[in-house]
């Protein structure tokens, strides 16, 4: 296990003030409130040691915007809609001290060439609002900020532990200033690559090896007064198909594992390999963003130049029309079946599935006269937000279990440079769409044959594929495979939220005494502090990270950690 300490050395055995579970934005940012709480003093102590677990050494950075990003990986918004005001100023601070490296694309920042060069006019100008920043500046600027700010303060001891949390566990019984007494926090880690076994509350533990990147290593207990989960989203969804050897198909099964450049690497070999007679058509499982990435990325590497033919993208309801660019409309567009859903209804009649109803309807309508779906998502979005308030406590729960999401589906951050990439790729016929639910594979000597559903039935794709992507989106949390979300759940009590995608906290952040949320996992959650069907957008983990580490130093004020 590797074991980083910033100023000093440590046991093998770990205490700390706060346990941060993921290093990523969520984890970073609510470390970066901590500092600050600390230097203002509503920690109540003199020197906050703070312990980071994340199963990458790449730090604070996070899996979207470090090394495993690809390097020609984009954020999905435009920079003024990315990050709050006074980050964004900061970060465009940075952009402009690094014009020149980030124009001649210098190779540490490992960002494509080709997005400097499309953008230099705009680079150049200083017009960093309207640009899709590469993902891997804003990774290399979040980790500068920790650095810096930690050069600069004495009392803050920052603890890097690259492992896998496999565990969270109750030692002992914390004196509080309340008199109540909650337990302190310990989690096991593992080596990279190993697993925590029996991670019972009372039970024996030992490490071992996955299989994949690691060999078997001891176990380090971290123990702490409090814990933020903040391991992102859980792992991609599995997708049903046959081994690898039952045929000449290749399944790539994760975009996430070890980052879009490597699978590239993978796809093009898959491609290569192919034998005498195989299908060397590609199937592209979801249309999400990672399927955007993964297009636009491609077309980045020339990946696309070795498809032969075909390249086919499967979705549930089709491709979104936001991955075609048309004419900006916004300006002119005016919902009818909502505004009047809104106008007419009286607050204890309004439903949710009324209002997703609507909003159904309207993109129909708007479509149909000539507008695109973009064009609704600002006036829809604000007529939701005033609906939701109005709606009956039991319809917003339903909303936020449900319909939050279903909404969510028509208001899809899309535009710049993975737009223009996709609506090049299907506009010239290189790209093909399939409406459809992903059902199984069957691979053989051809390739993959794919059988789908949708409301007429089950079929079976007519084209066979040699390689499939799995771009299909992320497990729900209640029915994850990964070991620490189990964990969580089956043998710590923590339960997850009634959408469950995410785990059910309380009105400061707790999904137990002592043990706070941050990040993708606050999704599905509605108290008097958060109404949170969905999150994904790295401005609201950001703003909502200063609330959490404001009730983090609140929990430790009123705590003490027990002697070892």
């Amino acid at each position: 296990m590797s074991t980083q300490k910033i100023s000093e050395d440590i046991r093998d055995d770990v205490s700390a003030d706060v346990i941060i579970v993921g290093a990523g934005v969520s984890g970073t940012s609510t470390l970066l409130r901590l500092l600050e709480e600390q230097r203002t003093g509503t920690t109540g102590t003199d020197r906050l040691r703070v312990a980071v677990i994340d199963r990458s050494d790449d730090m604070f950075t996070g899996l979207p915007y470090g090394s495993r990003a690809g390097s020609a990986s984009l954020i999905v918004t435009s920079l003024d809609e990315f990050l709050p005001d006074g980050i964004r100023q900061d970060f465009i601070a940075w952009l402009e001290a690094r014009k020149e490296r980030i124009l001649a694309a210098d190779a540490s920042l490992g960002i494509s060439p080709h997005w400097a060069e499309e953008h230099a006019e705009e680079i150049r100008g200083g017009q960093w609002d309207s640009l899709f920043i590469p993902r891997r500046l804003f990774g290399h600027f979040l980790r500068g900020r920790v650095e810096d700010i930690l050069a600069s303060t004495s009392d803050v001891e920052v603890i890097r532990i690259t492992g896998e949390a496999g565990a969270l566990r109750r030692t002992g019984t914390a004196a509080r200033a309340d008199g109540d007494s909650d337990g302190d926090v310990e989690i096991l880690v593992a080596a990279p690559g190993g697993r925590v076994e029996d991670g019972s509350p009372d039970g024996p533990v030992s490490s071992a090896s996955d299989g994949t990147d690691g060999a078997p290593g001891g176990i380090t207990r971290v123990r702490g007064r409090s814990v933020v989960l903040a391991v992102g989203s859980p792992p991609t969804r599995v997708l049903g198909h046959d081994p690898a050897d039952a045929g000449s198909g290749r399944f790539l099964d994760d975009t996430h594992v070890h980052g879009m450049d490597h699978l590239l690497q993978e796809a093009r070999a898959a491609i290569r390999a192919m034998p005498e007679g195989a299908s060397r058509d590609i199937l592209v499982v979801g249309a999400n963003a990672d399927a955007l990435e993964l297009l636009h990325a491609a077309v980045r590497a020339g990946l696309e130049r070795a498809w032969d033919h075909h390249v086919t993208v499967l979705a549930t309801h089709g491709i979104p029309d936001a991955w075609t660019v048309h004419p900006d409309r916004r300006s002119e567009y005016r919902s009818r079946h909502l505004a009047d859903y809104a106008a007419r209804t009286p607050d204890a009649d309004l439903t949710a599935r009324a209002v997703f109803d609507a909003v159904v309807r309207d993109v129909d309508d708007a479509m149909a006269s000539g507008f695109c779906e973009q064009d609704t998502v600002d006036e829809l979005k604000e007529l939701c937000s005033q609906l939701f308030e109005r709606l009956p406590a039991p319809e917003q729960k339903l909303y936020v279990d449900v319909y939050g999401t279903k909404v969510g589906r028509f208001a899809r951050p899309t535009g710049g440079d993975y737009q223009r990439t996709a609506s090049e790729l299907l506009e010239s016929g290189r790209v093909h769409a399939e409406r459809g639910h992903f059902e199984h594979a069957e691979n053989s000597a051809a390739g993959w044959r794919v059988t789908t559903s949708t409301e007429e039935g089950i079929s079976t794709l007519e084209r066979t594929f040699g390689v499939i992507i799995n771009c299909a989106g992320f497990e729900n949390v209640a029915e994850t495979r990964d070991g620490f979300l189990r964990s969580l759940q089956d043998e710590s009590g923590l339960r997850s939220s009634t959408s469950r995608t995410g785990f059910e906290v309380d009105e400061h952040f707790q999904a137990a005494p002592g043990v706070f949320v941050a990040g993708p996992l606050l999704a599905g959650n509605l108290n008097s502090a958060l109404r949170v069907w969905h999150l994904e957008s790295c401005r609201r983990i950001l703003a909502m990270a200063d609330t959490i580490g404001a009730e983090i130093a609140a929990h430790l004020r009123a705590t003490e950690l027990e002697p070892v």
